[in-house]
């Protein structure tokens, strides 16, 4: 009986608690409120920048080149530093460069220098470079540690590295082509006619709709000028489907970018936009462009030699006042997520060189 009467007094009180609740949640409606509505994303033109500078004591150049994060909290920085600290890392509050060499406690033996760093989560990143003696390097983060990957033979100097997805990755560089189908690395054909005496280099890739495309150079007239190629991914082999001599400039330049809208986007001396068919200049500078980035077509940057831009799918605005306004800087690097933004600048003066990534939110 007890029993009874105390089950039935825990049945009471949980009655009256769930009534109560609900006669708030009623008085809270009739009282006009609502839940709290996501705020839209800053417009990237009113980000507040701020600089954090990038080197170690007894290094003459700490020079990083590429960019890339899986979040404003996770987020890389990868290029060339003549000791170590050839890779930063940040974590929401501040850069640390990463141990990659084994007398810093990490698992990458002998030198390394990188050029191109992309990842699919926080946990499966890679990054791709060069060895002391110019061969191809590439190492990978699994969510512990950066560790070598095995290539199937030695090529040259990586420069840039994309993927598709986890199972389907890309890296190129000078005379080399290298891809990763889920389960190991093939070492693939450049199907381009080299001159005597010359390399040719892939320099980036990018997905346009469903297919996959990448552009690269090589040297001719002994030096003096450059053939800018446009590949597009046939049959699993990519094929060169337009040329150009840099006099004449290329409208896709040295570096692509694809929207997720499926529009791509090539830079050279301005940025070019791709139909299908054809290029369509939409932004004419005066240096060239090394890197382009993005979240949508209504918000890219573009980085390149003494300037930054923002393309609001509007209009294009030079945001490099809203940085440094270092005209004698290399702006190398971009990544965004669409609410923080990661800008990396080598400036071209003082010496030890140093890296400034500039961060906006």
């Amino acid at each position: 009986m007890n029993n009874i009467v105390k089950n039935n007094k825990i049945r009471i009180k949980h009655i009256t608690y769930v009534l109560i609740s609900l006669s708030f949640i009623i008085q809270s409606c009739s009282n006009g409120s609502s839940p709290i509505q996501p705020q839209p994303p800053k417009d990237p033109r009113t980000y507040t920048w701020t600089a954090d500078t990038l080197y170690l004591v007894g290094n003459a150049q700490t020079l990083m080149r590429r960019i890339w994060g899986s979040s404003p909290k996770d987020v890389y920085a990868v290029g060339w530093a003549d000791r170590n600290g050839p890779m930063w890392h940040y974590d929401g509050n501040k850069w640390t460069f990463v141990k990659l060499n084994p007398l810093d406690g990490g698992l990458v033996s002998g030198f390394i220098g990188l050029w191109s760093i992309y990842g699919f989560s926080a946990n499966d990143i890679y990054a791709v470079g060069q060895n002391s003696d110019h061969s191809s390097a590439m190492i990978h983060f699994d969510g512990s540690n950066w560790k070598r990957v095995s290539l199937p033979s030695v090529g040259g100097l990586l420069t840039s590295i994309y993927g598709t997805s986890s199972n389907s990755v890309w890296a190129g560089g000078v005379n080399t082509l290298y891809h990763f189908n889920g389960t190991k690395w093939q070492r693939d054909s450049v199907l381009v006619s080299i001159p005597l005496n010359s390399f040719f280099q892939f320099t980036s890739f990018a997905k346009y709709n469903t297919g996959l495309y990448a552009v690269g150079f090589t040297i001719i007239n002994n030096g003096l000028s450059e053939n800018h190629y446009f590949f597009k991914q046939i049959n699993s082999n990519f094929s060169a489907i337009d040329s150009a001599i840099n006099t004449a400039r290329s409208d896709y330049g040295l570096v692509l970018w694809g929207s997720p809208e499926g529009n791509l986007y090539g830079g050279d001396i301005g940025i070019s936009k791709y139909n299908g068919s054809t290029w369509t200049n939409i932004l004419q500078a005066n240096n060239p462009i090394i890197d382009i980035y993005g979240t949508s077509d209504n918000n890219i940057f573009v980085t390149g030699n003494r300037v930054v831009y923002h393309y609001n799918g509007k209009d294009w605005k030079d945001i490099t006042g809203k940085l440094s306004n270092n005209r004698t800087s290399l702006y190398t690097g971009v990544w965004t997520n669409g609410t923080e933004a990661f800008i990396v600048e080598q400036p071209l003066t003082g010496w030890p060189q140093k890296t400034v990534i500039w961060h906006g939110k």
